[in-house]
């Protein structure tokens, strides 16, 4: 082969780019950028190449792009895990506003990461994390009650990704905040639209909206539609891998017991008593389980309680719950809401001392 075959200098330059990533990797930009051209123009002069200025650049700049994506691919992963540790971390009982704080510092990493992902598919997995990471701030200002910055969160991730598995996952997250404000024909009507835009294969977050569905069908007391919901949703469920529907439950994916915990809710209201007992056993089992968790599994208990014939016991149960929580879950729009839809759900005939008692104490929440 002629010493001057150009093959030889691109297989050169390719072992340098390699050394030049390794060496440069914890240097500073100038530094990184005098060393690389240096390097490579020993590298093309020894493969005997005369290279123009502009043709070194270039290599040069090429070098640099790799790095680049590298680098972002790796905060990208890192962006990824931070997510949904953030999540579970929550639903295993971090507070609200620390939960907050971190998805917050989450969604600035997010855009950086985006910053730096110049390729296509790069960028728009960048996006996408952007995306989740402002829904799941939004979910945090919703169990706090602040509806204004919490749609706010909810229209800035819905404009930066252009995925609509994405974008029905966050319309399902709406749906779920309406229905601890009592809203069920608003978060009926945002599930629908989230199942609309779903991929047919994504079946648990498919899950996911026909469970806040069926939940706002039995809020508005159409309880026919909400079993009707409830069976697709299980159907949908079940057609997950196993690996899918046992991961831990998060506010990113739908595990088995945030499923049966939804079911347990809907079957709850429906004065389907011994059927939410079942689901609501299998929900307790969850590896992490936070106080908004204890509180809602305890109102569906609670539910149950007046369907048999004791509202006292009922009302007495939720009191004893909400009193053991923390000040902060106390206070948080979730807990409260729906501590407000059973109080609302109880017969006026039962209209005793102790529900008086624990509708002025919901008040003053």
């Amino acid at each position: 082969m002629d010493e001057h075959d150009p093959s030889k200098a691109v297989v050169e330059v390719t072992r340098l780019r390699m050394r030049i990533l390794m060496r440069a990797y914890n240097g500073r930009e100038g530094g990184i950028h005098m060393e690389r051209r240096r390097l490579l123009e020993g590298a093309l002069a020894a493969a005997g190449l005369y290279v123009s200025q502009a043709a070194l650049a270039a290599t040069s700049a090429q070098a640099s792009s790799f790095e680049m994506e590298r680098d972002a691919s790796q905060a990208l992963a890192r962006t990824s895990r931070k997510l949904q540790k953030i999540a579970i971390d929550h639903m295993g009982g971090a507070s609200v506003t620390e939960s907050q704080q971190r998805a917050l510092a989450c969604w600035r990493d997010s855009i950086a990461v985006k910053v730096n992902s110049k390729v296509g598919p790069r960028l728009h997995r960048a996006a996408n994390i952007e995306a989740r990471a402002a829904g799941l701030v939004a979910m945090f200002f919703a169990d706090q009650g602040d509806h204004r910055n919490a749609q706010s969160w909810y229209q800035r991730a819905d404009a930066v990704t252009r995925e609509n598995n994405t974008k029905g996952w966050l319309l399902a997250c709406q749906a779920w905040g309406y229905l601890f404000n009592g809203d069920g024909t608003t978060a009926v009507g945002l599930a629908g639209d989230a199942l609309a835009l779903y991929d047919w294969a994504n079946a648990p977050q498919r899950a996911f909206a026909y469970n806040q569905m069926a939940r706002g069908h039995a809020i508005n007391g159409d309880f026919e539609r909400a079993l009707e919901s409830l069976a697709y949703a299980d159907e949908e469920f079940q057609k997950a891998p196993k690996e899918a529907r046992e991961t831990d439950p998060s506010l990113i994916g739908f595990s088995k017991w945030q499923h049966a915990a939804y079911a347990a809710d809907v079957y709850s209201m429906a004065g389907e008593t011994e059927r939410a007992r079942v689901a609501r056993a299998v929900a307790m089992t969850a590896p992490k389980l936070n106080g908004m968790n204890r509180l809602i599994a305890e109102v569906g208990e609670a539910q149950c309680l007046v369907a048999d014939g004791e509202p006292e016991a009922a009302v007495q149960r939720v009191q004893r719950t909400l009193t053991g929580l923390s000040t902060e879950d106390q206070g948080t729009a979730v807990v409260v809401g729906k501590a407000r839809l059973f109080v609302h759900s109880i017969p006026t005939a039962f209209d005793s001392k102790p529900v008086r008692e624990l509708k002025e104490y919901l008040a003053a929440a």
